[in-house]
């Protein structure tokens, strides 16, 4: 593990250096970032530069000069954005009198109200939008309203999840029964692992998002990158359900479907209903219960290495 650590703590070395340079190139001494909270950009308040914000939320109500970044949380706008508006896992809200210069990107959705000026292109989900939108009314996001579709989520990662789990043990198993004894036999340093992995990604990903953010087809490819890192946990949760369901229900030969199905239905919901329901503690716990798997895929370099017996002492 200590080889692990040296390169995690590289990684993070250079990964800092590399966002005070885009910082530099992006809005030169005037990158302002937030780590969770919710901060304000207040009535009258002037910001020259570009306002990331990780874990968290952010209501514009003055002036943001450059680009408004939110990962993890929902954003308000009701002042004047210059640059372009991106919220990655939250809802965006486009108040009345609000003024974006550029293009907006909300997988989480948009709420616009009529009054709203977006000069640029708009971008909800994975469908590009062009100009206005149906506006709906602004009103604030209740518990039920984001149930329906946690619920929908839950099903699509159990369903897609069993696929994956599916091919794992048919096309590949070998290199399958490889990672789900790799997690079983040190089950602490895949956790270890996978919670570095997590960290590198946390400071990786805006940076990306960053880079991206200086064309239209960069942002166009936004969603894209976001799928892919979310099919790379989802398939690190797939090896953690075939770990589990073989506990549970043994390995199943018989009937290979079993032992996914039933370690999936477990850890699914654990992971999925979370990250949708609960703000910033949510995503954290999911990617920790993919992240184990995510270490076991790498520690045995996906299923290439077997894995070595625990000593007992």
């Amino acid at each position: 593990m200590r080889r692990f650590a040296l390169l995690f703590l590289a990684a993070l070395a250079f990964l800092g250096a590399a966002a005070i340079l885009l910082g530099q190139v992006l809005s030169p001494g005037r990158l302002r970032v937030h780590l969770g909270g919710n901060p304000l950009i207040a009535p009258g308040e002037v910001w020259g530069g570009d306002v990331l914000v990780i874990g968290g939320g952010l209501a514009v109500q003055g002036t943001v000069e450059g680009n408004v970044v939110v990962l993890g949380g929902p954003l308000r706008v009701g002042g004047r954005v210059g640059g372009d508006v991106v919220s990655l896992g939250g809802e965006a809200v486009l108040q009345g009198g609000s003024e974006v210069a550029g293009n907006v990107v909300a997988l989480g959705g948009i709420r616009r109200a009529a009054a709203a000026n977006v000069r640029g292109d708009i971008l909800e989900g994975l469908f590009g939008r062009a100009g206005w939108v149906v506006s709906r009314e602004d009103r604030p996001v209740s518990l039920g309203s984001r149930l329906g579709p946690a619920l929908l989520a839950t099903g699509a990662a159990f369903f897609l999840g069993l696929f994956l789990a599916w091919g794992l043990r048919t096309r590949w198993p070998r290199r399958s029964r490889a990672m789900v004894e790799t997690l079983r036999r040190r089950l602490l340093s895949c956790l270890g692992l996978g919670l570095a992995g997590g960290v590198f990604l946390a400071v990786a990903l805006p940076l990306l998002v960053l880079l991206l953010l200086v064309s239209l087809i960069g942002i166009l490819a936004i969603p894209f990158l976001l799928l892919l890192v979310g099919l790379l946990y989802l398939l690190g949760l797939t090896v953690c359900g075939l770990a589990l369901g073989e506990a549970l229900v043994g390995r199943r030969e018989g009937q290979p479907w079993l032992p996914p199905a039933v370690g999936l239905a477990v850890l699914v919901p654990l992971a999925v209903l979370p990250a949708f329901l609960l703000p910033w503690l949510g995503p954290a716990w999911a990617a920790l219960l993919a992240g184990a798997g995510l270490g076991a895929m790498l520690l045995s370099r996906l299923g290439t290495l077997e894995a070595v017996p625990v000593r007992e002492t």
